[in-house]
């Protein structure tokens, strides 16, 4: 996706679903290894370090989906918006 921010984007909402759902189990994971030794902490987040990437790198397509939406609807491409919409609707709720 990163690289057609200009196309079109079928899966935008299922891909959402699924990040935010890795997303649940990176905050479930940290919060309840919050009592535990630190250096078991740091081997979890070390573990998470390619989610935390991931959830950085959609985060990142997402503001410049969003910072082109203009463009995408001049292009043909209006579906991303409502599709968009609802993903911020999604977050507000």
């Amino acid at each position: 996706y990163q690289r057609r921010v200009h196309g079109p984007a079928p899966e935008l909402l299922a891909l959402h679903y699924k990040i935010s759902q890795w997303e649940t189990f990176r905050n479930e994971a940290l919060h309840l290894a919050g009592t535990s030794a630190p250096d078991t902490r740091e081997q979890l987040i070390a573990m998470l370090a390619p989610l935390e990437a991931l959830l950085d790198a959609f985060e990142y397509y997402m503001i410049t989906l969003f910072s082109h939406t203009l463009e995408l609807a001049r292009r043909g491409q209006s579906s991303v918006v409502p599709m968009y919409s609802a993903l911020i609707l999604s977050l507000i709720h």
